[in-house]
């Protein structure tokens, strides 16, 4: 195995352990002694530091093999939809999201979820896990699918990490939240983000830009744009 396989290995695994230990077994002791505004500055910067070193593992990893390969049309028709889906459930994320603030009372107390909460409670995360997997689908070489593997992981653990926090620091009102929003996604419910499928087109058209002009991968509407096609 090449060494700078094992690096990324390494850097994902610290960057993803960090996350856990801090947010959950730490995070009580680490408040107390520094005070919640400390604590979320210190969990920012090891975070930051963490992925930075991440990334540049990433980067000099090699790119092949590839794990597998696949029609090219299908699997970029999926790509934009997984990633397209992934900037809706994140817009949608940003109000309104009881998770991100215990405070929010109001919203577990509701008769029915409103919004994307309706089809998930954890539309962050699930925003991270499509992204995630939509770039090991498009590019399935061993880099890709360590780092984006381990944000996978992240993502999906911290949710019911998240779930189980919460219940213990909020009580019966978390549980009943629970009780009406599912965890996983419900694609019977596609319409719950509704004005942000219109609002996250502009994201995802720049990010698919960024990714197409700027890393030459071309995906999205930016498939036709002559200048990518070189």
């Amino acid at each position: 195995m090449p060494i700078q396989i094992v690096r990324l290995m390494a850097a994902m695994a610290c960057f993803v352990g960090a996350h856990f230990v801090l947010s959950h077994p730490l995070r009580a002791p680490a408040v107390a002694t520094l005070g919640d505004r400390g604590f979320r500055i210190v969990y920012a910067l090891v975070a930051a530091i963490l992925l930075a070193l991440a990334l540049a593992a990433f980067r000099y990893s090699p790119h092949d093999p590839l794990l597998w390969t696949s029609g090219r049309t299908v699997t970029n028709i999926v790509y934009d939809v997984l990633t397209y889906g992934s900037l809706v459930l994140f817009s949608s994320s940003l109000f309104g999201n009881p998770a991100s603030n215990v405070k929010h009372r109001e919203f577990l107390l509701q008769d029915a979820p409103r919004g994307v909460f309706r089809m998930t409670r954890h539309p962050m995360m699930f925003a991270f896990i499509l992204w995630s997997g939509a770039e090991i689908l498009l590019v399935p070489a061993a880099r890709q699918l360590i780092l984006f593997g381990g944000v996978i992981i992240l993502a999906l653990v911290g949710a019911s990490l998240q779930d189980r926090k919460l219940t213990s620091l909020v009580g019966s009102d978390w549980q009943t939240w629970m009780d009406r929003t599912p965890f996983w996604p419900d694609l019977r419910r596609l319409s719950a983000p509704g004005i942000n499928w219109l609002i996250a087109l502009i994201p995802w058209l720049a990010l698919t830009w960024i990714h197409s002009h700027i890393w030459q991968s071309p995906v999205g509407i930016w498939l036709l744009d002559p200048a990518v096609q070189g």
